[in-house]
């Protein structure tokens, strides 16, 4: 299955390209998911916990990451399994990131994926497009946290490191770190809410 998603973080381009090429900081903004050695951009060791309804997967696996310094340009290749519900992911994004008119930076991903197993029973397209939608949100708004509370240490003299998801307050680097799955049941409902929003905001215009 392939998807498309973009989204717009307030934040310089340069910025937001050196946070890309820090695979531990992106990883402790996707819900769910934990880099377990971030040594090696070309050897990633990866754990995603999905919990939907009764089911609850562990995918373990590794990736790489490689990057088009000139163009802003990168791609992620990985593969996991869960092996008690004998299920496999496998798939590769492409990211494009680009300069706004208003100095914030766009980012466009390019995602092409396939999953076999238990867990391909809830891989319908309407229903992974609505969790992708969803899970694009909660990264964006984590990375844009993430960032601005970077800059803010920035100005302030107080920098944090940029691996210490601890030491970046207001991200959500504390429910990353306590390791809790990612719920595809709550993604589902705020999926439904924001388009509840979306068209009550249509019907006012």
């Amino acid at each position: 299955m392939k998807l498309n998603q973009s989204f717009v973080v307030n934040s310089p381009l340069s910025t937001v390209w050196l946070a890309f090429q820090n695979p531990a900081q992106l990883v402790d903004c996707l819900p769910g998911a934990q880099l377990d050695d971030s040594a090696d951009p070309e050897n990633l060791a990866l754990t995603l916990k999905v919990k939907l309804g009764p089911i609850t997967a562990r995918f373990a696996g590794h990736g790489n990451i490689s990057f088009d310094l000139d163009k802003h340009q990168g791609k992620f290749e990985g593969q996991a399994a869960d092996t008690k519900n004998n299920s496999r992911v496998k798939g590769i994004a492409d990211f494009t990131l680009r300069e706004t008119e208003t100095d914030a930076t766009e980012v466009s991903v390019e995602i092409d994926f396939t999953i076999s197993g238990t867990l391909a029973q809830f891989s319908r397209e309407n229903i992974v497009r609505s969790l992708a939608d969803q899970l694009t949100r909660e990264f964006a708004n984590n990375l844009q946290a993430r960032l601005q509370t970077q800059e803010s240490q920035t100005v302030n003299g107080t920098l944090a490191p940029a691996d210490d998801a601890a030491s970046v307050p207001g991200s959500d680097s504390s429910r990353q770190h306590s390791n809790q799955p990612l719920s595809m049941t709550k993604l589902l409902w705020r999926s439904f809410l924001h388009w509840l929003k979306q068209l009550a905001k249509a019907g006012r215009s």
